[in-house]
């Protein structure tokens, strides 16, 4: 499980010694395609750092329709709320594919943080960089084009990738950037037309800089 510690920016600068402390206090959860990891409602005081996997989290709107909030890679944590505000999830989680998480309870991650502030500090920093993201698409709903939001989505999917395989399917990508799967479609066809992505079977390629 050092592993998925390492993965974790708020964990990653520690010594060995200090993996090895915090080591003890982790178990491993998994689950299978398909199998929900949170369900809004619930109180869960665990923080759940994924190992290994694919996690998509989402709201449902009143008229049953999925909100996606966000994707979840390798490093990526849930449950800050629960651990942090002791308040139910707000969100459904779901794994795309089988997936591990290295759990820590409430407690175990208290002590944790009493015995190491620089994580306290760190881990601030995250979330507060999490919440400006969360920001920054919401004023990008209002604001900018289906298409200029699609292009943005491609780019954070990339990770930086000239070519990537999109991590999530085109139902939910179309939930994202707030627009019908039909639309999606044409948009996709439109950046292609401007030479702006190119996509090979599942292959997408990123044209524009």
């Amino acid at each position: 499980m050092h592993s998925c510690l390492s993965k974790v920016p708020i964990f990653r600068h520690l010594n060995p010694e200090d993996m090895d402390y915090i080591h003890q206090f982790i178990w491993p959860k998994s689950f299978q395609k398909g199998e929900s990891v949170l369900l809004a409602g619930h109180y869960t005081p665990e923080l759940l750092i994924l190992n290994r996997g694919n996690i998509k989290v989402f709201r449902t709107t009143d008229d049953g329709n999925q909100q996606i909030i966000r994707q979840l890679a390798p490093g990526d944590y849930l449950g800050d709320t629960a651990v942090f505000a002791a308040q139910a999830a707000e969100y459904d989680a779901i794994a795309l594919e089988d997936s591990s998480f290295c759990s820590l309870s409430k407690s175990h991650l208290h002590q944790i943080l009493e015995q190491h502030p620089d994580i306290s500090i760190k881990l601030l920093a995250d979330m507060s960089q999490r919440l400006e993201v969360a920001e920054t698409q919401l004023e990008s709903l209002g604001q900018k084009s289906a298409e200029q939001r699609l292009l943005e989505a491609l780019r954070v999917y990339s990770t930086g990738q000239t070519s990537f395989r999109l991590p999530i399917n085109k139902k939910d990508l179309a939930s994202q950037i707030g627009v019908r799967p039909e639309t999606l479609s044409r948009l996709l066809k439109r950046l292609q037309v401007n030479r702006l992505i190119q996509i090979d079977r599942k292959i997408i390629t990123i044209l524009s800089k």
